[in-house]
C-alpha cells in the first residue's frame, strides 16, 4: 500500500476542442486547485490532429514522509474530474 502512496501516475486527457480553446479551459478549470498530498505537472501533445493533455502525479514531499494516501487520491479525483468537465466531456445544451 505504501507504494501505491508515493508512486508517480500518469493520466492522458484526449480533448474534443482545438489546443488553443483546450487551453484555456483547463486554465480556468483548475484554477485556485492548491492540493497539499499531490503535486502535478502537465504537458500538451498533439497527436492525429487531437489535443491531448498530459498530467502527471507525484506526491507531496509531506505525503512521502507521512503517506497521507487518502488525500493524495481525493486530490487527483478532483483534478481528474475538473479537465473531464473542461475538455473531454460534452456540455449539457442549453434549452
Amino acid at each position: 500500500m505504501a507504494k501505491l502512496l508515493v508512486e508517480r501516475r500518469t493520466d492522458a486527457f484526449a480533448s474534443r476542442y482545438p489546443r488553443t480553446e483546450s487551453e484555456r479551459r483547463v486554465r480556468a478549470a483548475i484554477e485556485g486547485f492548491a492540493p497539499k498530498a499531490m503535486v502535478y505537472d502537465t504537458a500538451w501533445r498533439d497527436e492525429g490532429g487531437a489535443a491531448f493533455l498530459d498530467v502527471t502525479f507525484t506526491p507531496s514531499p509531506s505525503t512521502q514522509f507521512f503517506l497521507y494516501g487518502s488525500r493524495r487520491d481525493a486530490e487527483e479525483a478532483t483534478l481528474r474530474r475538473r479537465i473531464r468537465r473542461a475538455i473531454v466531456e460534452e456540455e449539457p445544451e442549453e434549452s
